[in-house]
């Protein structure tokens, strides 16, 4: 067996740095705005750096590459290469991404048809293309969500109620996509749970409670595993979330599935086929497992193992609610000298441009709060992670 596998699409240093953990050789194409992700290039077997979202270009590149190296497999772990990435895989009879379950879950008005003949899944949806069709919609149902069918990243997703103009809310939905999905309202707490499956078979890889930003627009702000629910609803959780694969013929991959508790119980906002952002890093600090050299090894049903821990830990974003220039950032350095912030990225300096935040690309950096195996009986993790948070002052500039 060679050891050679294509990766199509935005992976950064620590990404590839995983994956090598299985000894594989790593042809990576990548574009121009993401290459400088992997400094260390020299660890590549091959670079090719141009627009992957041109699949004619893309299929004669691969083609040339199978001749070169026989390449055994084609990945990607992010959302504008999924696709193409599961075509290529399809088209060179390569093991990696699913293609069905990709267009399934990238379209997001297919996955609810799909869903709408269970009644646990359903949930008042509906194409719309003017102010008039939200306005009967919203009438109908309520506070609703609005969401063009194929966009990720939050982009684009924006809350209408009744008695509002919707017009902007639809020129802003508009910039995202011609086609938009409204969708009824979903109240109660919010989760995100990473899953792996294999040949039919899923495996829960963590379960996280997810914080939102203030309405009209809803971006993550923080992720943590330190919360209670009851087992009850911890395995309903599991369960509904399988019946979701299983319902969508899901078989392989890895799943990033978004849901909200209602009225005790779990209702379906989001699925994506790849994991959720930054999910990587966050797992490996959970419970000790490398999401990404797992799945691959599963795929290409290779030897896998891990260190495992039990550790608390809270993801939490930087940002801002006022767009304006950043004229002043105090509190990061107490931030970054407590002894539990394992990691911490920003994008916050003097000088910087930044948007209210609308989705993820407005996010400004973030950091990790880890309570590890001993401390996690002080469940104060979120906790001491957001009284860090909230010592950040970020003064901007309106504009």
């Amino acid at each position: 067996m060679n050891n050679n596998i294509l990766i199509i699409g935005r992976v950064t240093d620590e990404m590839i740095k995983d994956i090598q953990l299985l000894e594989l050789n790593v042809i990576l194409i990548t574009s121009e705005q993401e290459v400088n992700l992997v400094r260390d290039r020299d660890v590549l077997l091959d670079l090719l750096v141009f627009d992957y979202t041109q699949l004619d270009q893309l299929m004669n590149s691969s083609r040339i590459l199978l001749k070169k190296y026989d390449i055994q497999a084609a990945f990607s772990f992010s959302e504008e290469a999924l696709f193409n990435t599961a075509f290529i895989a399809e088209f060179f009879n390569l093991k990696g991404n699913d293609i069905d379950s990709v267009r399934k879950t990238q379209n997001k008005y297919l996955m609810r048809r799909i869903l709408a003949n269970h009644k646990e899944f359903s949930l008042p949806y509906k194409l719309v293309k003017t102010i008039d069709d939200i306005g009967s919609f919203v009438e109908e149902n309520g506070k609703s969500v609005l969401k063009p069918i194929g966009a990720y990243a939050s982009k684009g997703v924006i809350e209408v109620n009744k008695g509002e103009n919707y017009n902007n809310a639809l020129k802003y939905t508009n910039c995202y996509g011609s086609e938009i999905l409204i969708e009824k309202y979903i109240y109660g707490r919010s989760f995100s749970i990473d899953i792996l499956s294999l040949n039919g078979s899923h495996d829960i890889l963590v379960i996280l409670e997810r914080k939102i930003s203030e309405a009209p627009y809803y971006v993550t702000t923080a992720y943590t595993n330190d919360f209670d629910l009851s087992k009850e609803t911890l395995g309903l959780i599991k369960d509904y979330c399988f019946k979701i694969l299983n319902t969508l013929n899901i078989k392989q991959g890895i799943s990033h599935i978004e849901i909200k508790i209602e009225n005790n119980q779990p209702k379906l906002i989001e699925l994506q086929m790849r994991p959720g952002g930054r999910m990587h890093k966050i797992i490996t600090y959970v419970s000790g497992e490398k999401i990404l050299p797992k799945y691959i090894a599963s795929v290409l049903d290779m030897p896998y193992s891990f260190v495992p821990v039990d550790n608390k830990v809270s993801v939490f974003f930087f940002y801002s609610n006022v767009k304006g220039c950043i004229i002043s950032v105090k509190g990061i350095n107490n931030i970054l000298s407590n002894k539990n912030v394992v990691f911490l990225t920003s994008k916050m300096k003097i000088g910087t441009q930044i948007n209210r935040i609308q989705s993820t690309k407005d996010r400004l950096g973030y950091f990790i709060h880890c309570k590890r195996n001993m401390e996690n009986k002080s469940k104060k993790c979120y906790k001491e992670g957001l009284y860090l948070l909230n010592q950040l002052e970020i003064e901007v500039e309106s504009i």
